[in-house]
Parts: C-alpha cells; structure tokens; sequence
C-alpha cells in the first residue's frame, strides 16, 4: 500500500515497542516518509533497524529534542503492555503515558496542523461479556475496572484528547495485536502457545473459551493510512481485522499447522489480565467511514506472522 507522494515528516516515540517496529517496518516498505525515532534505549533500537534491509530515510532522535523539529505526524507507541507488567507496574502507567502525551499535545498546541496518532486499547470500553459496539467511552466507570491503572490511564488520555477538539489527535484503539516481531517472553495466551512449540511442551489451559480480533501489521497501517488521507479529525477509532477467532480454533489451528499439544485443566488459574476479557472484539465499524477495509481475518493475522517465529 503506497501512501501519498507528499514527503511526510513522521516522528514515533517509543519506537522499541512491538506496535512501532511494525510502523517502522511498513512505512520503509512502502514510502519514502523520513522517520524520526524517538526511544530511551537507541542501542536496541539501532540493533532492530539493523535488521532492515534499508536505513534510509531514519534518524534517531531524543525526546528533549522534539520542540526543536517540525513534524507532520506524532505516532506515539509508549506504554506498558505485558499483562504481568501493567499487574506489576500499575502505579507507573499513568504518570508515563501522561509524561509523553503531555510533550506532545504542548507540541501540537505550538503546531497546529501536526497530526498525533495514539494508541489506546479496547479496554476502554469497559465490559466484555458481549463485544462492544459503542462507539463512545461510556460516561461511567467499570466498577470491575475501578481500580485497573491500565484502564484508568486510557480513559483519561482519550477524554483528554476530546477535550482539545482543535488539536489533530486520533486515539486508535487496539484489542489485540499480532506480528513476527513480538516479544515471545510476555504472558500474552498467544506467546506461550508458541513458546510451548518451540519447546515442545504441552500447553495447559482452562476449559473457558474467549475471543479476540488480532488486526494484521498491515491492517494496521492501512488503518493509519486512512486517517492521514483524512486531516483534521479528533477522535476515538476502534480497529478491527475481518473476523475475530475464538481460544478453541486457535489452539485447534495451530495443532494442525504446528503439532500444538494441549490439554484443559479443570483447576488451572486463569490470568485475569489477560483471559477474563471474553469477547474481547468490536462490532463498531466507525472505521469504514473513512475508508478502511481490513484484508486479513485474525486466524490469517496468526498463520501469516507465526511462520517467522515458530522454530522449524
């Protein structure tokens, strides 16, 4: 997917993450955009665009520097999304995520055509018994949710966000996220599945079933695409691929590609940060309004990426 031929000035902070290797890797791919990196750790990051086939059109930057620069879009890819960090680091989300947001919204108040993509979460909308097709926050607080720093932080980002409604600021909001570049050593359900191939342990689970939607990398930055084309727009935007999957047809389907050995557990915990979320998907197509169609379904995100991480 080719962007515009207008050479975009485009900054990312927190540009280790999983989320912004993907950007990195799609917007060298397909235009000639300058990307300004933003990271604490420049050595991991320098480590990771090594791994390209091409460094043009980067320069590494500083987060003190950013005032000094002119940029046409911030995408900002801070925060914390490991489940057993946000349960053991809550305390630091807010105060991290409201540092960085902070720099940027003085900086798009300095300059007012600057476009801000963040990301925020579908946790935002609060309750997962059923998927969400609010488009909006709701007014109230989950009471489950009351006291989940995650969840409080996002919340706040996005009411601030609409609070400044002169200000380019697009929160897209993400369920779940799969690619060859993320970090097996997390507790997402997805990354011990594969850690238990490339083991060749057997995977042990609860017999309680969930859904999630995992948008593609390129779904992703089609998304993105589609606001950049749309310029002066302040809003909250779920993203989505074409069909969400269930926990039993991804252990089915990685059975079947990968020899997956599993077994149910009657009396196995469940990780409340990552598995009470039942159907954790968006029926909200708000999306489409501005032109996004996504191509992959979640099972083609998962079979697609997998191949790069799976050892043969």
């Amino acid at each position: 997917m080719k962007l515009s031929n207008e050479i975009k000035h485009i900054a990312i902070f927190g540009a280790t993450g999983h989320i912004a290797k993907n950007l990195i890797h799609q917007f060298l791919n397909n235009t000639e955009h300058k990307l300004f990196l933003f990271s604490t750790n420049k050595s991991n990051l320098q480590s990771f665009i090594s791994t390209m086939d091409t460094n043009k059109n980067i320069l590494y930057n500083s987060y003190e520097h950013l005032h000094s620069q002119s940029f046409d879009i911030i995408i900002n890819c801070i925060g914390i999304s490991n489940p057993s960090d946000i349960e053991n680091r809550g305390n630091e989300i807010l105060a991290l995520s409201k540092k960085y947001d902070d720099l940027i919204i003085e900086y798009l108040q300095k300059n007012i055509f600057c476009q801000y993509f963040n990301f925020s979460s579908g946790i935002v909308h609060g309750s997962f018994l059923q998927p969400t097709d609010n488009e909006s926050l709701f007014n109230s607080i989950s009471n489950d949710l009351l006291h989940n720093e995650y969840y409080l932080t996002k919340i706040y980002l996005e009411k601030k966000h609409r609070s400044l409604p002169l200000l380019n600021i697009i929160d897209i909001r993400i369920f779940s996220f799969f690619s060859k570049f993320i970090n097996l050593n997390t507790d997402f359900f997805i990354s011990k599945i594969i850690k238990s191939i490339n083991n060749n342990e057997e995977f042990f689970t609860s017999r309680e079933n969930f859904f999630r939607d995992f948008i593609h990398p390129k779904d992703l930055f089609q998304l993105i695409n589609s606001c950049i084309k749309n310029s002066k727009l302040n809003f909250a935007i779920d993203a989505y691929s074409r069909s969400p999957i269930s926990k039993y047809d991804m252990l089915k389907e990685f059975s079947n590609h990968y020899n997956l050995k599993y077994s149910f557990k009657d009396d196995l915990k469940i990780n409340e940060s990552t598995e009470f979320k039942k159907y954790y998907y968006s029926l909200s197509r708000k999306a489409k309004n501005i032109g996004y169609v996504p191509i992959y379904s979640s099972l083609e995100t998962l079979l697609d990426e997998s191949p790069s991480l799976v050892k043969s």
